[in-house]
């Protein structure tokens, strides 16, 4: 992919953000879609993910469907489990197989990424899959852990709670943490967007920010950035014919995406959660 622009300006971004590649012309059509914000979605998510959603998706009730999970490596997908690495010397956390660097889903949703990859592929780009199924201890032990270095407030708004009725998105295999790469130097697109020196996650305060031009250049370009996985995942006929095939965005986390999560049943208004813990 063809680098066209590098502004060492921005000291607060890292390198491979602060390179503006020209993309494919079909995913430059696409950047130029703006993702539209829905006002309900918005409020129930909240700017800093501090909206009710996290009690509000405890109403529902879970209708295990048995889907099993598949190692997305054995499918063709490039991925490994951030958190492998990040817990590397807890060997508390590895002797209790708690944690591994293979990433698992939901077989049907593996096998729509597949599809989702080659279409980039297909114009320079790659998925890269972050993180997927989290044992429901690990996902205590990352809270915790980051509790302790931003406090439970922040905790509590970045992280599912583990001990209520409703599973933590991860656990349940049906959501992900996603990266767009370049094919060619296989580094990631860089989507961190910065607003008066915040870090802006939300797919949608970021849009809003872009909407009302209170943006600089270099975070407007970022923000086209996200409208590449938003669309190519989440609108149909972009890659996926029908609607159903689509995954739904977490509005708050410009990475995470998934289909059948408690988080995805809520957002889409669904009746049940049709993904409830499981194991590989």
């Amino acid at each position: 992919m063809e680098i066209i622009k590098k502004d060492s300006t921005y000291p607060q971004k890292k390198e491979a953000e602060m390179e503006i590649p020209k993309f494919h012309p079909d995913i430059q059509k696409i950047m130029e879609i703006p993702i539209k914000i829905d006002p309900w979605t918005y409020n129930q998510i909240g700017k800093r993910n501090d909206g009710p959603f996290k009690d509000n998706y405890q109403r529902l009730e879970i209708r295990e469907c048995g889907e099993k999970m598949v190692d997305i490596n054995l499918l063709g997908l490039s991925g490994e489990d951030y958190y492998f690495s990040k817990f590397a010397n807890r060997k508390d956390i590895l002797t209790k197989k708690w944690i591994s660097k293979k990433v698992f889903l939901r077989k049907t949703h593996v096998e729509r990424l597949v599809k989702a990859d080659k279409y980039f592929k297909k114009r320079g780009l790659f998925l890269h899959i972050v993180s997927g199924w989290r044992h429901p201890e690990l996902q205590k032990i990352i809270k915790e852990d980051y509790a302790k270095k931003f406090g439970c407030e922040k905790a509590d708004r970045v992280f599912a709670s583990t001990d209520r009725k409703v599973p933590a998105t991860h656990s349940t295999g049906g959501s992900f943490d996603i990266e767009l790469r370049d094919l060619t130097r296989k580094e990631k697109i860089g989507m961190d967007v910065y607003y008066k020196n915040e870090k802006i996650p939300s797919l949608y305060w970021a849009e809003e920010l872009f909407n009302e031009d209170k943006l600089d250049s270099i975070n407007k370009e970022i923000v086209k950035r996200r409208r590449i996985l938003y669309h190519g995942l989440c609108t149909e006929k972009v890659i996926f014919e029908k609607n159903e095939d689509t995954f739904t965005a977490h509005p708050g986390e410009y990475w995470h995406y998934g289909d059948g999560d408690t988080l995805s049943a809520y957002l889409k208004k669904e009746s049940f959660i049709r993904y409830g813990i499981i194991y590989p």
